[in-house]
């Protein structure tokens, strides 16, 4: 049998924390320079989606705004377990992106 590496045993167990958690809290830079904490809903949970987080959000709501279009944004997102001690931190960049396939799923 295979033995899995630390590596895909950290990113297992962070699939299986957003999964049981769903919402998570995003932290986004308005354009008045503002950081901004909203509660979103994770679209998709599991590793063999990739890499990518997806949130859908209203097309013209706070969050869209933002972002400029076809920009890209730092972005902080954090999901919770507080009765487990479970917590996790992530950094990257957004972009709004139209995904009526996605949505339909």
């Amino acid at each position: 049998m295979p033995a899995t590496a630390p590596a895909d045993l950290s990113r297992k167990h962070l699939w299986q924390v957003i999964r049981e958690v769903g919402v998570a809290l995003l932290t986004s830079q308005g354009r008045d320079g503002r950081l901004r904490t909203r509660a979103v809903a994770t679209q998709n949970g599991a590793p063999h989606c990739g890499p990518l987080l997806y949130f859908f959000v209203p097309a013209y709501g706070e969050i869209a705004n933002d972002f400029a279009p076809a920009a890209v944004a730092p972005v902080g997102v954090v999901y919770a377990q507080p009765q487990l001690n479970r917590f996790v931190s992530l950094t990257g960049e957004a972009c709004l992106q139209r995904h009526p396939q996605r949505q339909a799923q």
